[in-house]
């Protein structure tokens, strides 16, 4: 894993993961935890195209948790133990055009 883990000052938010969010393992699904970065990149400037990389640490549940934001880096925490973490880099990716 390459992310580094979450800082101790970044900016905190609530998510709450839905029971239709979970697979057969009652774990929360792919989908379900990117459209946690989706919603920190809407509230930029600057469109979503770029770049980005989301680290699956350990399984997430059902209920609510902390979303730590720092810059274009973002985790999902419970109970001060990341369980995913994410980076955002906006722009072109590699190979990618811009309209």
């Amino acid at each position: 894993l390459s992310l580094p883990g979450p800082p101790t000052d970044g900016g905190v938010r609530r998510w709450r993961f839905r029971e239709t969010d979970l697979d057969p393992f009652d774990h929360v699904n792919n989908a379900a935890q990117w459209a946690v970065l989706e919603s920190l990149i809407a509230d930029r400037d600057g469109g979503r195209v770029g770049t980005a990389e989301l680290e699956y640490l350990v399984p997430v549940g059902l209920g609510e948790v902390d979303v730590v934001v720092d810059g274009d880096r973002a985790w999902l925490v419970d109970d001060d133990r990341p369980l995913s973490a994410f980076a955002w880099s906006p722009g072109c990716g590699q190979g990618a055009t811009q309209r």
